[in-house]
């Protein structure tokens, strides 16, 4: 389960931040050729918001 995003989401709302777009890099801890993949996926992910 995710608690993070909600909670980041409503906290966002708060001070008038509605327009989040969150990038995840998961499986850091799998290993090196999976953290390398994860951060490589999240790069070309914010590439793409941005």
């Amino acid at each position: 389960m995710d608690s993070q995003e909600p909670h980041l989401r409503t906290m966002l709302g708060f001070i008038g931040i509605r327009d989040v777009t969150f990038v995840r890099a998961e499986k850091l801890g799998h290993g090196p050729e999976a953290r390398d993949q994860a951060i490589n996926d999240a790069k070309a992910e914010l590439a793409r918001v941005v």
